[in-house]
């Protein structure tokens, strides 16, 4: 009897019944017998990805693709730990990974036996259940594994606000061969998340909202289908004179929903005057906000009651005043709201928005006019290449800050890994996105990003596209204030550099392309715009400039006069 390939037996028939589909499977000899498994049963898509941290981030990329949970399987030792930034971003962004690490004999742990670390709990705080698993030796050990897993995916953490697990199992060897049990196995069953039916819940808020002659809404992160969904209640909300609507590119709102889904080039020529602008009730739906401008503005002017409506990991209160939290799946709970809902007719809150923001559209279109070559130029013509139904997965820092100033054809997905924001991992959400859908998918990074997350570049499907933007650097630290004050700032935060991606391009069977100038860079999209494979376009523009043009756009819209 082959104990260890009877708990992988198990395992992978919980996966079947519990609706994993994918499987990003990082090579190793410990985890040899989930993979066997996984490969005999037929049940998966399994896919290869040597680098753990990359596979991690693929596996997120899959995830937000396809709307349901993917499962990362690594061998012993600290393979497993490689896998904790994303895992730490899909916590954050409420996408359940399931993380399967194969680990060694527990009798083992610290008698400095080979690849044998304490892997149980080494997730921490970002997994929202771990379990332990050991091969069985007895019929009651059989019950205690298929416990533990209905424990797992039946978790409220799990099936509704779709934070990561982590189950970790211990093989002993031999790690090869073959089980006994063939039998089809039942688990518990998961129970479906309840739907919001009782609007009266919600008369106390509502009759708040309705009182008030000045409503915010902000929206933040949103998948493309949620985005859709709270679209239709948001349009009915647009029409009401006392509520205004301000949303992120990665909220995915249909075109015309908000009055702005470009905050900072909004927010900026009224940061100094905003008390007209203040709301009574400000409402956050969804999840986090990029706008830094926004969140300084609006923590330094609380308004008299704040709403949040979301399914994320934590109940942040982004904005230093949150009175109440409702936790649910954000167009569901918004529809039990708008039905109680009551236009006040004396209000001109929402004119009031309207009239500003045509005056900023105004200002930009007029300066996008007498733009110099630079970041900001390549964003506007990035809108050229864009097409309804693209993908676009933006990355963090600068590129997503850009990104927001402009709007964009109808029906493009955007995403972004916003909920840790961090730099890594970018090119290996992009692929692992790229290979759950059939649209194009364009991944727009910074240089420090690309470089920093190369292996997510192998076996990337042929609908991925990347705009690589190099400029020499991290230049976010040019953007912000006081960074570039530091002694050796090039060296230590702006991280100067003479990297290029053409020998990479080639190595990972990439067409590559590359422009330094504004006549270049209109050929060269329209180059992409035309390749059917894979490709990169490396843009090159200038690192000292580029922060000098945003600075002047930024001062013009807020000299400017409608």
């Amino acid at each position: 009897m082959n104990i260890s390939q009877e708990l992988a037996f198990i395992i992978s028939e919980a996966l079947h019944f519990y609706g994993i589909e994918d499987i990003v499977i990082s090579p190793g000899s410990r985890n040899a017998p989930l993979v066997n498994q996984f490969i005999k049963s037929g049940y998966f898509n399994c896919s290869s990805c040597v680098d753990e941290r990359s596979a991690g981030f693929k596996a997120l990329g899959i995830a937000i693709a396809k709307q349901k949970p993917v499962v990362l399987t690594c061998t012993s030792g600290t393979a497993m730990l490689n896998y904790l930034p994303a895992v730490c971003e899909a916590y954050y962004q409420g996408v359940p990974l399931v993380v399967l690490s194969a680990d060694r004999p527990q009798e083992w742990i610290d008698q400095g036996d080979g690849q044998t670390i304490r892997q149980q709990g080494a997730l921490g705080s970002y997994v929202a259940k771990g379990i332990q698993l050991n091969p069985p030796k007895s019929e009651h050990d059989y019950w205690l594994i298929k416990r533990s897993l209905g424990d797992a995916f039946c978790s409220p953490e799990f099936v509704l606000q779709k934070r990561p697990i982590h189950i970790n199992c211990s093989f002993e060897e031999p790690l090869y061969g073959s089980n006994k049990l063939q039998e089809k196995l039942s688990f518990r069953e998961v129970l479906n998340p309840e739907i919001l039916s009782n609007p009266e819940k919600f008369d106390e808020l509502a009759a708040r909202i309705n009182q008030s002659s000045r409503v915010l809404w902000i929206v933040g992160q949103l998948d493309a289908q949620a985005g859709k969904l709270v679209s239709k209640e948001l349009t009915k909300i647009a029409a009401f004179k006392q509520h205004a609507i301000i949303s992120e590119t990665t909220s995915n709102l249909d075109p015309g929903i908000s009055h702005s889904s470009c905050i900072d080039r909004s927010i900026v020529p009224i940061e100094n005057d905003f008390d007209s602008y203040q709301p009574e009730v400000l409402i956050h739906l969804g999840g986090p906000i990029v706008s830094k401008k926004i969140k300084q503005l609006l923590r330094g002017n609380n308004a008299k009651y704040t709403v949040r409506i979301h399914n994320t990991a934590y109940d942040e209160d982004t904005f230093m005043g949150l009175n109440l939290s409702l936790i649910g799946q954000p167009p569901l709970t918004l529809a039990a709201i708008t039905k109680l809902l009551k236009n006040q007719g004396s209000s001109g809150y929402n004119e009031l928005w309207s009239k500003h923001i045509q005056g900023t559209v105004k200002a930009h279109d007029a300066f996008m006019k007498q733009l110099p070559y630079s970041d900001l130029m390549l964003f506007r013509e990035l809108l050229k290449l864009f097409k309804a139904k693209d993908h676009i997965l933006w990355g963090n820092s600068s590129v997503i800050r850009y990104a927001q100033l402009f709007e964009y054809p109808p029906e493009i997905k955007h995403l972004a890994n916003r909920g840790t924001s961090g730099i890594e991992g970018l090119s290996s959400t992009a692929n692992g996105y790229a290979s759950a859908v059939k649209d194009s998918v364009y991944l727009v990074s910074g240089d420090i990003s690309f470089f920093y997350d190369i292996n997510g570049l192998d076996t990337a499907p042929e609908n991925l596209k990347v705009i690589l933007i190099n400029n020499g650097g991290g230049n976010i630290f040019r953007i912000i204030n006081g960074p570039d004050s530091m002694t050796r700032f090039e060296d230590f935060l702006e991280t100067h550099h003479n990297k290029n991606a053409k020998h990479l391009a080639a190595h990972f069977g990439f067409k590559y392309l590359n422009c330094d100038n504004s006549k270049g860079l209109a050929q060269c999209i329209e180059e992409l715009k035309s390749t059917d494979g894979k490709a990169i376009l490396e843009v090159f523009t200038p690192r000292i400039e580029n922060p000098e043009v945003l600075a002047s756009y930024f001062k013009y819209l807020k000299n400017y006069s409608a």
